[in-house]
């Protein structure tokens, strides 16, 4: 018969077991919740859109004031019209999607965002460009309300109406109505705009625009005092 062979590797786990057993629960605790916040961290870390996760409206605007700002200056329109517009539109979720395929922070559909690419001579995005990088999505759709302001002829309501329903469909609205006052004039017969409706959409833009301004979200905040 064969001897055994010894099997020093399951004698220094049985070893490694009870000298585990033996350390105080505390210092196994802490042990413990360190690999936790270590994962924790690779985890924010590997996806940094996930710092919006948990977080208000209003603090989502918060996080984005540079982006915000920067977008706004470039195209030239108050950077709290673009900050109500984000708010309305996707809530401040940098990966926010809607049912018809509109996408981002901006809510643009790619065709829309190729668009505007091609005109501020960017690359043209696709959708995980759009859905992961805020800083283009803004600057996209801060260009394209640029661009339906001035077609609007400076006027804010029309150009986020247009935003809204699509520049083609709203100025047919108007072309049939026989201009902007009789269509608007028209619209406020019905009453007090419905949630849903253009006229409510370009309200609730401008509500939170002048919202977030009252509360000065794009401000940097004050520094701690010493």
């Amino acid at each position: 018969l064969r001897p055994r062979l010894p099997m020093p590797n399951a004698r220094r786990s049985t070893r490694r077991g009870r000298s585990l057993r033996r350390l105080p629960w505390p210092l196994l605790l802490s042990g413990a919740l360190l690999a936790v916040l270590v994962a924790w961290a690779a985890w924010r870390t590997a996806d940094p859109l996930r710092v919006f996760a948990g977080t208000s409206l209003e603090e989502r605007i918060a996080l984005l004031r540079e982006p915000i700002r920067s977008a706004a200056a470039e195209a030239g329109i108050d950077p709290y019209l673009l900050a109500g517009l984000v708010a309305t539109e996707s809530s401040g979720r940098p990966r926010a999607r809607s049912s018809v395929g509109a996408l981002g922070l901006t809510q643009l559909r790619p065709d829309t965002a190729a668009e505007q690419a091609r005109l501020m001579k960017l690359p043209v995005p696709d959708e995980g460009d759009l859905l992961g990088d805020p800083e283009l999505n803004l600057r996209l759709g801060a260009g394209y309300l640029a661009r339906l302001i001035k077609r609007q002829g400076g006027s804010i309501p029309q150009a986020l109406m247009a935003y809204n329903t699509g520049p083609t469909r709203f100025n047919r609205w108007l072309n049939e109505a026989g201009g902007y006052e009789a269509w608007l004039a028209k619209r406020q017969r019905e009453g007090k705009p419905k949630p849903g409706s253009v006229l409510h959409y370009a309200q609730k833009v401008q509500e939170w625009a002048r919202r977030l301004e009252q509360r000065r979200r794009l401000e940097a905040p004050e520094p701690a005092p010493r």
